[in-house]
């Protein structure tokens, strides 16, 4: 019996069941990230990433004291802090911030948790964690709903090594996964709505979302109009929160690393340890592969694949001198990757037609009624 055929013969209860269970299996999973990342630093505050000479570090002193002190400037869990703080207040955030412009650029993450914590401390450390977690419970809803979808699909996302990093460190990357999932379920099952919605978040959230939307409006069966919304709508979300934004920061000039470059020359040039590389290009390779195979099948899907392999080629030594950084560039797109490997595959079996070797037979060719 056909495998696909035997999932969809499950009672409907059965596989409400199943997908609960693996969604709740991935968010368990993504757990173990950032407990593994508190336990052996010192307590839950680590998850700021907070750095002895950071920008951030008067606010973190006051609202979370005794927070842990990584050497140097740490990582960016603690400027998404500073922005859920003042979320709609840029030009208050600006001050504690080491690039302005580029860091209130991605408000999704901190808008919600601060919502959720509006008045800081140790609560909005926690639902920095909690948003992140349910970015995962969403993308591994979303990988659910994927055509032919093996029922352990959700899980990879709770292990997808993107994620993980951004759950230990309080990053934006795990929502942005999520968003990135469903609008890609939504145009496979031709929600045009909800993918339109989706990929709004998903460029607040992370604007190289932009290629998710870019990628999907290849997808077959679009109407035109939704094609147009998939584009214009994200990039003019996201547009004008940048002009507002940059507006009240009073500043147009993005400070920061350098984070792309020609192709592979970030990667060849890398100090990154051989495992990280690796790891890295390793994933390369599976979005690679994964666009290959949906190019018939999921053209859409395909081009999203292509377009984030692309991406990932053209990384600076800045962002590949560690997988903690390389893996979140690949973050939203693994599971898709690895559904396109899984579940595409094996190209489809053309029809056998009449005459063909495959409705040849070892005894005498039948006659149909009336043929001459």
């Amino acid at each position: 019996m056909d495998r696909a055929a035997t999932s969809s013969d499950a009672p409907p209860s059965r596989r409400h069941l199943a997908v609960v269970a693996a969604v709740l299996g991935a968010v368990v999973l993504a757990s173990m990230w950032p407990l593994a990342w508190a336990r052996s630093n010192g307590g839950v505050d680590a998850l700021l990433g907070a750095g002895a000479d950071s920008t951030a570090r008067p606010l973190i002193d006051r609202e979370v004291p005794g927070a842990v002190r990584f050497a140097s400037l740490g990582h960016d869990g603690q400027q998404f802090y500073v922005v859920a703080r003042h979320p709609f207040d840029p030009a208050a955030a600006a001050p504690l911030l080491d690039s302005p412009t580029y860091r209130v650029r991605r408000i999704a993450f901190p808008a919600l948790a601060g919502a959720l914590a509006p008045h800081g401390g140790p609560r909005l450390v926690w639902a920095m964690l909690a948003v992140s977690l349910g970015g995962v419970a969403l993308g591994a809803w979303a990988v659910s709903r994927f055509p032919d979808a093996p029922p352990w699909l959700p899980l990879v996302v709770g292990v997808t090594p993107g994620v993980g990093v951004a759950l230990a460190l309080s990053l934006g990357d795990a929502l942005a996964t999520g968003f990135a999932l469903a609008a890609v379920a939504a145009a496979l099952r031709h929600r045009w709505a909800w993918m339109t919605v989706a990929l709004v978040a998903g460029a607040l959230t992370r604007e190289t979302l932009l290629l998710v939307a870019v990628g999907l409006v290849f997808t077959a069966a679009m109407p035109w109009r939704w094609r147009a919304a998939a584009l214009a709508v994200p990039a003019l979300a996201i547009g004008a929160w940048v002009a507002w934004s940059t507006q009240q920061i009073g500043a147009s000039s993005m400070q920061g690393a350098a984070q792309f470059s020609l192709p592979l020359l970030g990667w060849i040039r890398s100090t990154s340890r051989p495992w990280g590389l690796a790891l890295g290009l390793g994933l390369l390779v599976l979005l690679v592969v994964g666009a290959r195979h949906t190019w018939r099948t999921d053209r859409g899907v395909s081009v999203v694949l292509g377009l984030h392999a692309a991406l990932m080629a053209c990384l600076a030594t800045d962002v590949t001198v560690s997988w903690l950084n390389t893996t979140r560039v690949a973050a939203p797109v693994t599971a898709l990757a690895v559904w396109a490997v899984v579940a595409r595959g094996a190209p489809a079996e053309e029809p056998a037609s009449v005459g063909s070797p495959a409705m040849q037979t070892s005894g005498p060719t039948p006659q149909l009624a009336g043929a001459r």
